[in-house]
C-alpha cells in the first residue's frame, strides 16, 4: 500500500523532468537562420534605351575635341538577357557573376555618303562577362531593397552602320561592317537599385532600373569621332536559392 502511494506521488514528478528534459534539447531558429540561403541561380532579360556619347574628335577637318561639330545622335530600344550564378558573402551582401549577351544602337540623323544627305543607324553586339555585387537590406518577409554596382568585360560580335537617304524614298544606300576597325573588348561599369519579391521561400522575382556606361571607345580611329556606349533600362528576372 505504501508503495503504491509513494508510486502515485512520485509519478508527476517523472513526467515533469521528462518534459523539462524535452524542452531543453529543442533548438529554436529565427526566420533568417532558416531562410537563409548561401547559393543562388537567376535568369533575367532588359529593354535598353542606349545611345553614345562623344569624347572628341581627332580626325582632319575637326578642332581638337569639338565636340560641338559633331551630328547628334537619336537613343534607339535595345535588349539584354543573361544568367547568373551567384554566392552570399555577408548578411547584406552577394556577388554573382554571369554570361549575357547584349546590343545597343543609335540612329544619327544628319550624315553625308558621296555628297548625299543620309542618315546612319549604329547597331552592335556584344557578349558579356559580368560581376554584380548586391548589398541588400531586407525589408520584410516579402521585400528585399537592392544596390547593385555592375561591372562587365565586353566582347564585340558584330558593328555594322546601315546608312540610308535622309528624305524620300528613305532607301538604304549600303551597309558597312565596322566590326575589324571596331574594340573588340571592352569594359563597362553601371549601377541598379531595386527590390526583389519573395514569391517562395526559394522562388523570387526582382526589378531594377538600371545605368551602364562603357569605358572605352568603341571606335579608335583619326575619321571618327571617339565614341562610348551608355544605356538605361530595367532589368527584370526570377532567382531561385538553394536551402
Amino acid at each position: 500500500m505504501r508503495l503504491s502511494l509513494l508510486i502515485i506521488l512520485m509519478l508527476p514528478l517523472y513526467l515533469f523532468a521528462q518534459r523539462r528534459d524535452k524542452e531543453e534539447r529543442i533548438v529554436y531558429f529565427t526566420d533568417d537562420q532558416v531562410k537563409r540561403s548561401s547559393v543562388f541561380l537567376a535568369a533575367d532579360g532588359s529593354g535598353i534605351y542606349s545611345n553614345r556619347s562623344v569624347l572628341g574628335q581627332r580626325g582632319a577637318g575637326f578642332a581638337p575635341g569639338a565636340i560641338e561639330q559633331i551630328p547628334r545622335s537619336r537613343a534607339t530600344f535595345a535588349y539584354h538577357y543573361g544568367g547568373y550564378f551567384g554566392v552570399r558573402l555577408s548578411r547584406s551582401l552577394e556577388v554573382s557573376f554571369g554570361v549575357s549577351q547584349n546590343n545597343a544602337g543609335w540612329l544619327n540623323r544628319r550624315t553625308e555618303y558621296e555628297g548625299i544627305s543620309t542618315q546612319t543607324r549604329v547597331r552592335l553586339n556584344q557578349t558579356n562577362l559580368p560581376v554584380h555585387f548586391s548589398f541588400f537590406s531586407k525589408m520584410n518577409d516579402f521585400l528585399i531593397l537592392e544596390v547593385v554596382p555592375m561591372l562587365e568585360l565586353n566582347m564585340l560580335t558584330s558593328y555594322t552602320e546601315d546608312i540610308s537617304m535622309r528624305r524620300e524614298p528613305f532607301s538604304d544606300l549600303v551597309k558597312l561592317d565596322m566590326v575589324d576597325e571596331a574594340r573588340q573588348f571592352n569594359i563597362s561599369v553601371g549601377i541598379a537599385i531595386g527590390g526583389r519579391f519573395m514569391l517562395t521561400d526559394q522562388f523570387s522575382f526582382y526589378a531594377r532600373p538600371f545605368f551602364r556606361y562603357m569605358v572605352n571607345p568603341i571606335l579608335e580611329t583619326d575619321d571618327r569621332p571617339r565614341e562610348v556606349v551608355w544605356g538605361v533600362g530595367l532589368m527584370t528576372g526570377l532567382r531561385f536559392d538553394f536551402l
